[in-house]
C-alpha cells in the first residue's frame, strides 16, 4: 500500500466536501475501523471548519476535544453579512498562521488570522486561499482567474481565464514552490490541473482508467516526503443531484507531468484530506466525522463531529 506524507500548504475546498452531504451511512463503515489512540507521535492538534462554513476550530488530534476556537461567525454575521460562509482553511507551513476565505458570489474575500490568538484581518478579495511554503506569496482565485499575491509587497500576479467559465474553489502549493495545483469547476465535474508560475503553462490531470471528460478530482494536496500531488479520486459519469460522488481513492500524481504514479483506497468516503509534517498521518474528513491514517490503520478521532474540511 502506498505510503502518506506531508502538506506544504494548500487551500480546502469547501464546495467538495458538500458534495459529500448525507453518504456517510457510518455506524456499518465505521465500525470495521479502530478508535484513535496516540499513534506514533501525530501533530498535537489539526484545524477544523464546522458547521456549514461559520465556525473554526483547533482540536486535540488524540482526544478529539476542541482545544480552542479560531473563527466564529456568530448566527446574526450569517444572516446579515454579504462575505458569505467559509469555504476553505489552509495554515502556513510553519503552524503560525491561518487562512480563510468566505465566498458567497464573486469574488469572495479572503482572511488571516495569526496564531495562536490572532484576530481575522480581511486580505485582499478572492477564495480558495493557499499560501506558499516560504510564506512570501498567496494563491487565490478570483472568477475565472488566478491570482498570486506577493505577501511583502503586495504585489499581484493575474493568471487571467485559467480556470474557464466555472471558475475554481481551490489552490495547493508544489513543495518546492515551483507548482500550484487548482481544482477546476466544471459542469457535472471537478478537474485538477498544474499550473507552472513561472511559464503559465498549465497541465490537467487524468485519472488512469477514465474517459476524458464526467469525473470527478478534488481536495489537492502536496506531499512533501516526495512531492506527489494527492487528490480525492474518482468518480465517473453525471452527478445526480441528491446522489453525491463518493470518493474513495487517494491517487497519486507527478507535480511536473501530471501523470498518476500511484493510489490507495480509503475505507469511507471522503470528504477533504490533508496531511501532517511528519509524513506518515493523513486526515480525512467523513460525514462529518474525522479520521487519521497511520502505518495501514484507519483510527476514527472521537467526539468531534460536524466537521467539513480538515488542516494540519
Amino acid at each position: 500500500m502506498e505510503g502518506v506524507g506531508t502538506r506544504p500548504g494548500r487551500g480546502t475546498s469547501f464546495t467538495a466536501v458538500a458534495l459529500l452531504g448525507a453518504v456517510f451511512a457510518a455506524t456499518a463503515i465505521l465500525g470495521a475501523v479502530g478508535r484513535s489512540d496516540s499513534g506514533d507521535n501525530p501533530p498535537e492538534a489539526f484545524f477544523a471548519l464546522r458547521g456549514t462554513g461559520a465556525e473554526v476550530v483547533q482540536v486535540d488530534s488524540d482526544t478529539g476535544e476542541v482545544v480552542r476556537s479560531i473563527v466564529d461567525l456568530g448566527e446574526d454575521d450569517v444572516m446579515t453579512n454579504t462575505d458569505g460562509l467559509i469555504d476553505g482553511i489552509d495554515l502556513a507551513a510553519d503552524g503560525g498562521t491561518l487562512w480563510f476565505s468566505r465566498y458567497l458570489q464573486e469574488p469572495g474575500v479572503v482572511y488571516r488570522v495569526r496564531l495562536p490568538d490572532g484576530h481575522p484581518e480581511r486580505v485582499t478579495e478572492g477564495h480558495g486561499a493557499s499560501v506558499s511554503p516560504d510564506g512570501r506569496n498567496l494563491a487565490l482565485i478570483r472568477r475565472t482567474d488566478v491570482v498570486i499575491r506577493n505577501l511583502i509587497t503586495g504585489q499581484e500576479r493575474v493568471f487571467r481565464g485559467v480556470l474557464g467559465e466555472l471558475g475554481g474553489s481551490a489552490t495547493a502549493w508544489a513543495v518546492d514552490g515551483n507548482r500550484l495545483a487548482l481544482e477546476v469547476a466544471g459542469a457535472d465535474v471537478s478537474g485538477v490541473d498544474l499550473l507552472d508560475p513561472a511559464t503559465g503553462e498549465q497541465t490537467s490531470l487524468q485519472p488512469v482508467g477514465l474517459p476524458a471528460e464526467n469525473y470527478w478530482v478534488t481536495s489537492p494536496v502536496f506531499r512533501a516526503s516526495d512531492g506527489l500531488l494527492g487528490v480525492l479520486c474518482c468518480y465517473s459519469g453525471e452527478v445526480v443531484e441528491g446522489d453525491p460522488p463518493a470518493e474513495t481513492k487517494v491517487a497519486l500524481h507527478d507535480p511536473m507531468t501530471g501523470a498518476e504514479q500511484s493510489w490507495f483506497r480509503l475505507p469511507v468516503p471522503a470528504g477533504d484530506i490533508d496531511w501532517d509534517t511528519t509524513g506518515s498521518h493523513l486526515l480525512i474528513s467523513s460525514g462529518g466525522r474525522v479520521l487519521r491514517y497511520h502505518d495501514g490503520r484507519f483510527l476514527e478521532i472521537p467526539r468531534i463531529r460536524d466537521v467539513f474540511a480538515v488542516a494540519w
